[in-house]
């Protein structure tokens, strides 16, 4: 995570060897100097428009920030996104929400702490604790229909206050030395685009052209134009919260989403330093103290996704009625130790039924949070297969392991309790 600055990301390995840095792409470069200078903006006011040019068809976009933590992004008056106050509004046509973003962020960041500290040893440098408004517009250089642009205003982690300026790193766009970026398209499913940047890092203009459809030559595609953009202070009336009372408000189930969407920030702000240093030189990694970072990431966040004290608790009860039968049964036979020896055979089968039973919890955990991590990495420029793949095996390692501290482990614990009285 950056805010105003970014981290300069060091080998945090006392008297290792530093490999030379690769050289970097003049795109990227180029692309760095604009991400700074959309940093130093400290307020605008911007209006877009999506123009299908096969139809006439339009769609106006309004963007507007005032400050570090009040912003603005309204689609043609049918969604409005806002943060103000510390808390992100958001209105549709029939429903709304209101929710408490930023002090969530702020207990999930005391929360993940120790996350943060062992992200600090693999960095040799303090890991940025602090999100900031991003603005995205996910998929502009990819647009099929009027409603496929779904513009997002978030908090976020990494370099990109404009995240419309990520996609232009990926090596299939040509830049013409100025603020020009192009891609040829594939004749299948990859438009042609042509887009033009500002030296603030707004998008200026963008031609996307998708492939003809069946039985067509040509496909005029879209135009998103910048129609007006000013630096003027914002008036207040702008960021006026939502008015609700003709929506249904789904405030409720929106916090539930919350902390999901802010644990996943917090993902981000970890992985993303760690790939800036090392995802495209993966043989300078420390692996085994990433592999920190995402065992300490992982004990925090497990009891959001996994009720664990529950599932123990409920697993307990079970067990201490096991070795209360199994006592009862012992001292009434006849012939005790045939009997203890039964008992014992019985309980460990049930140990081993219960740990395989987590099998099932444990792969629905794995599944998810993997998916959500390859998602991330998936988005983040200057990536390399095999620090992709460094990534995604120490996080499974992590997980097992957490996952065998909070779960696996204590349970296996109650049945071994119990046998060792058993055994005596």
């Amino acid at each position: 995570m950056r805010i105003g600055t970014i981290l300069l990301l060091l080998l945090g390995c006392s008297g290792a060897k530093k490999s030379e840095p690769l050289p970097t792409d003049p795109r990227d470069l180029v692309l760095d100097r604009l991400e700074a200078e959309a940093e130093k903006v400290e307020q605008f006011r911007a209006w877009y428009e999506l123009r299908d040019e096969s139809t006439g068809e339009s769609r106006l976009l309004e963007l507007a920030q005032r400050g570090p933590h009040t912003a603005k992004l309204a689609t043609g008056g049918c969604e409005l996104l806002l943060f103000r106050d510390g808390a992100f509004h958001y209105r549709a046509e029939s429903y709304g929400y209101a929710v408490p973003w930023l002090e969530d962020l702020r207990r999930a960041v005391e929360r993940f702490e120790p996350s943060f500290r062992a992200a600090d040893t693999v960095l040799a440098a303090s890991t940025p604790r602090a999100a900031r408004l991003a603005f995205d517009l996910p998929g502009w250089d990819r647009i099929v229909s009027m409603r496929s642009l779904r513009p997002h205003l978030v908090y976020a982690a990494g370099p990109s206050r404009f995240g419309w300026l990520r996609p232009l790193r990926n090596p299939a766009f040509v830049f013409d030395g100025r603020n020009t970026f192009r891609r040829e398209g594939d004749g299948l499913l990859r438009p042609a685009v042509e887009a033009v940047v500002d030296d603030r890092g707004f998008l200026v203009r963008a031609r996307i052209l998708p492939p003809p459809p069946p039985g067509r030559t040509s496909n005029p595609g879209f135009t998103l134009l910048l129609k007006s953009l000013t630096f003027d202070p914002v008036p207040d009336e702008v960021f006026a919260p939502p008015d609700r009372k003709d929506a249904i408000d789904r405030s409720d189930s929106a916090r539930e989403n919350l902390r999901a969407a802010v644990a996943e920030l917090i993902e981000r702000m970890l992985v993303e330093p760690i790939v800036g240093r090392f995802g495209r030189d993966w043989s300078a990694a420390p692996r085994d103290r990433i592999g920190a970072v995402f065992l300490e990431y992982y004990r925090a966040d497990l009891p959001r996704t996994c009720d664990a004290p529950a599932l123990i608790h409920r697993v307990g009860e079970s067990v201490k009625q096991d070795g209360e039968f199994a006592r009862r049964q012992i001292e009434q036979s006849s012939n005790r130790d045939v009997a203890r020896r039964a008992q014992v055979e019985r309980i460990r089968i049930r140990r081993g039924v219960h740990l395989g039973q987590l099998e099932g919890i444990e792969e629905r955990l794995r599944s998810a949070y993997q998916q959500t991590l390859l998602d991330l990495l998936r988005s983040l420029p200057g990536l390399r297969k095999e620090a992709a793949q460094g990534m995604l095996a120490a996080s499974s390692e992590a997980l097992t392991l957490a996952l065998g501290n909070s779960l696996r482990e204590p349970i296996a614990a109650l049945f071994d309790a119990v046998l060792a009285e058993l055994e005596k």
